[in-house]
């Protein structure tokens, strides 16, 4: 079945109810990029300047002030992000749509029942361990991370950004890997303004290469089907 052609928003909430699948579509040629950048949910740059390191698993819009300090987004920031890759010089960013914030959890076992310590630093306390009487704060920009989302019907949009213009850049992204339990529906917008999804891809690796070309956005929720949050171990983009 050849993918549905989005034009207009209102068809795209159509398109939602519709359902239909593209995976069977034809792929369109390959391009030629300067290279392979893998964005997965622990990278230190990225941890570095979101606030508080997302110590709490919360990753929110960040700012910074005339001072350098990072910040909370508020109207006084020139520029705010959420998680910022940096990417060949430029840079991927991940934003929620929805909640306000996304989830940056951590994958260690030794997590799943933190204790919590504040380092006395602004941003309050984050995950740690226990060890022996004390709580050990956990190295949080270098912890193993997954993005995880507040419920099945949470937006993530994705978009690479100019360091230069701040302007949004063409990219392609070849693969995606959805883990946890939930389907995602997967929508992309080309650089000609249309739009284009899949409904339901399932917890899996998907090479999505051959049709997710010379795009500008991808935004991402969970499927029909999914029964709560979904979660995203990594993507590739090319730039």
């Amino acid at each position: 079945m050849k993918p549905l052609r989005i034009i207009t928003l209102l068809m795209l909430s159509l398109a939602v109810i519709m359902g239909v699948q593209c995976l069977t579509a034809e792929p369109a040629a390959a391009h030629n990029w300067l290279g392979d950048c893998v964005v997965d949910f622990d990278n230190t740059f990225a941890l570095t300047y979101i606030y508080g390191q997302a110590r709490g698993n919360f990753g929110y819009p960040t700012g910074i002030d005339n001072t350098g300090e990072l910040q909370p987004c508020n109207a006084t920031h020139q520029a705010c992000w959420t998680y910022r890759h940096r990417c060949f010089g430029n840079y991927i960013n991940v934003e929620d749509m929805t909640y306000g914030h996304i989830h940056l959890t951590f994958d260690s076992p030794s997590l799943l029942t933190p204790c919590f310590v504040d380092p006395g630093d602004g941003p309050g306390a984050g995950f740690g361990r226990t060890v022996g009487d004390n709580c050990v704060a956990a190295d949080w920009i270098h912890e193993p991370r997954t993005l995880g989302t507040h419920g099945n019907d949470h937006w993530i949009k994705i978009w690479m950004e100019d360091r230069v213009t701040h302007q949004p850049r063409v990219f392609d992204m070849p693969i995606i890997r959805v883990t946890g339990t939930e389907p995602i529906q997967f929508w992309f917008k080309k650089s000609n303004g249309s739009w284009w999804y899949w409904s339901n891809l399932a917890p899996n690796p998907w090479l999505v290469g051959g049709w997710v070309q010379d795009v500008v956005e991808v935004r991402i929720r969970g499927a029909q089907a999914a029964k709560g949050p979904y979660f995203i171990g990594a993507f590739s983009i090319l730039d």
